[in-house]
């Protein structure tokens, strides 16, 4: 569901470092509506969600997003949807 190397990387890293922004909770809340047990991850993805701070996913997100992801394409190291958590750091670091 999600590489080991993104789990490693917020383990290691402390929350209040950690910024999301809201396109992930809308993954995360998509990929917990399409399971058997909606609620419940519902509760999980607020529970965990709600140790981070939440951005909105503007214009010079999508920015900065769309040069990371063909950076990764053009060095054959593609993003996953699930795993567009790494790109944060990097959007955190000019925030």
């Amino acid at each position: 569901m999600y590489s080991e190397s993104i789990k490693h990387k917020l383990l290691a890293t402390p929350s209040k470092e950690i910024v999301f922004p809201a396109v992930v909770k809308l993954e995360l809340l998509f990929a917990a509506n399409k399971s058997r047990n909606k609620k419940g991850n519902n509760t999980k993805v607020e529970l965990f969600l709600m140790r981070f701070l939440l951005v909105p996913f503007d214009a010079e997100a999508c920015y900065i997003y769309a040069d990371i992801r063909f950076r990764c394409q053009i060095n054959d190291s593609p993003v996953e949807p699930n795993e567009r958590v790494g790109w944060l750091y990097e959007y955190n670091s000019i925030r």
